[in-house]
């Protein structure tokens, strides 16, 4: 059990787990060098965690501050506190497993893939949050209620989808997707929610110009460089490709 400020570093080929009991706060330093998955749970505390080459489950501790590092095995990432980092593919990893999985937390956080990870799935949160993707694969951004600023990757075969779903994740999130390309993108909009409208966003704050697109539910989609004219005849549906 750990109880303070601990440092933790794991070898050999056993499984490991590792936390902060409820009722401390301390701090957490967790490095991966074994050859099995980990789990890490950050309890009331905040949690630096590297994967290593073996991956695992890694949670971040609620007092925030968290720093969520994926390397060459496959990791699931879940942010709890305010100002996390979660990457996926670091640490000077050369390659990654095949699967990803981010989830942010209630604050405001950052989520990112490297290029040398390929499927990713990431998941908003009700803070502010950044998400960013330069996977090779399939890569799957889940919209919640707070206003993420969402990345697709642009590598060569790589595809985007964007989903949003009033039952899943709560409605009346405020979005913003920064380079959709439809050739290789889509938006898909669940449990019967549907665009309402599509105008265009203010020109000042996107220079390339944006259309801001609203749904049923209240949730709003920025997609920035494109022309609302262009996205009209999307209106009444529930998928954007």
């Amino acid at each position: 059990m750990l109880t303070g400020n601990d440092t933790v570093l794991a070898t050999g080929s056993a499984s490991v787990q590792a936390g902060v009991p409820t009722g401390y706060a301390g701090t957490l330093d967790f490095i991966n060098s074994s050859s099995a998955q980990a789990t890490v749970l950050g309890g009331h505390g905040s949690v630096t965690a590297f994967g290593g080459n073996a991956g695992g489950l890694l949670y971040g501790g609620t007092g925030g501050n968290n720093s969520l590092i994926g390397g060459n095995g496959g990791v699931s990432l879940v942010g709890a506190g305010n100002n996390d980092y979660l990457l996926a593919g670091g640490g000077g990893a050369t390659t990654s497993a095949l699967n990803n999985d981010l989830f942010a937390g209630p604050g405001n956080e950052t989520l990112m893939a490297s290029s040398v990870t390929q499927n990713n799935l990431f998941a908003a949160g009700s803070g502010t949050d950044i998400i960013s993707s330069a996977g090779s694969g399939s890569q799957a951004f889940f919209a919640a209620t707070g206003s993420a600023t969402m990345y697709g990757s642009t590598v060569s075969g790589a595809t985007n989808t964007y989903f949003f779903s009033s039952s899943l994740q709560g409605g009346g999130g405020n979005d913003v997707l920064e380079n959709f390309n439809s050739k290789t993108d889509n938006i898909v909009i669940l449990s019967g929610v549907n665009i309402v409208s599509v105008t265009g966003a203010n020109n000042g704050n996107y220079p390339t110009g944006a259309a801001l697109v609203t749904l049923s539910d209240n949730t709003q989609i920025t997609m920035v460089g494109y022309n609302a004219s262009n996205l009209q005849k999307f209106v009444g549906g529930s998928i954007i490709t």
